[in-house]
């Protein structure tokens, strides 16, 4: 890491600031990519350090996830120097395309040295219903009423309690939401019992009650034939006597 410090020069920004990142790749050859955007993540310590760059390309949303230390970085820059109100600004992806826009051919702006550095007030806007999560139940610092610009229907179907306000600490609330029955059937069985899979693919309660009863058979009739023989062996033997 410190041979890699040696020749790459990595600036100070954080997340919200604007970079850009200079590469090269082999199938290039001699040419250089350079892309420009907001730093919405910033993740893993130490030599796996990763970070995401986002902007907004010919109306397509664009994000680059670069490896800190990755040998095909021949140059950081950092354009505007300042943070947000949030450490992760993946709520973009669900605010209006102008607060991800940034100018490709942006002139760097100077940071007067000794100074803190600013943070960004804005409160992005973000587009109607569905989203990638449930920001409203997060609650972002950076998203500007989240569930009041949330459409009648939306708020029906995702209504907003002090119930479910847990969720914004639950860890695995994606993986619970967007994994099936069936996928979870199959991960438990390993992967080998074609009768689960087909019961748990049925969907509704009856898919629910009959697996558990299924299973119990197929592991009763496993034990049955695991002391079957054995048992047949010993009376054999007591009648051979």
């Amino acid at each position: 890491m410190l041979e890699r410090r040696m020749q790459l020069d990595v600036p100070e920004f954080y997340v919200g600031s604007i970079v850009a990142v200079t590469t090269t790749a082999a199938y290039l050859g001699a040419k250089e990519h350079r892309f420009v955007g907001i730093c919405i993540r910033r993740e893993k310590p130490g030599l796996l350090h990763q970070f995401t760059l986002r902007n907004v390309i010919d109306g397509q949303g664009v994000e680059v996830m670069y490896e800190l230390y990755n040998p095909t970085i021949r140059k950081i820059e950092t354009l505007k120097l300042e943070k947000r109100l949030d450490s992760d600004l993946s709520y973009l992806i669900d605010a209006h395309p102008e607060y991800s826009t940034v100018d490709p051919h942006m002139e760097p702006v100077a940071h007067p040295a000794g100074t803190p550095v600013p943070v960004n007030q804005m409160k992005v806007k973000l587009r109607p219903p569905p989203w990638t999560r449930r920001w409203e139940v997060i609650g972002p610092a950076g998203v500007a009423n989240a569930w009041e610009d949330a459409t009648p229907w939306y708020k029906r179907k995702f209504h907003k309690t002090k119930v479910n306000d847990y969720e914004k600490y639950d860890l695995i609330a994606a993986y619970r939401t967007g994994s099936t029955l069936e996928h979870e059937v199959y991960a438990q069985s390993g992967g080998g019992d074609a009768g689960v899979r087909a019961t748990a693919s049925r969907r509704g309660t009856h898919a629910q009650k009959d697996l558990p009863v299924r299973v119990g058979r197929q592991i009763d009739r496993g034990v049955f034939l695991l002391f079957s023989k054995p048992l047949f062996s010993l009376i054999s033997l007591m009648s051979c006597c």
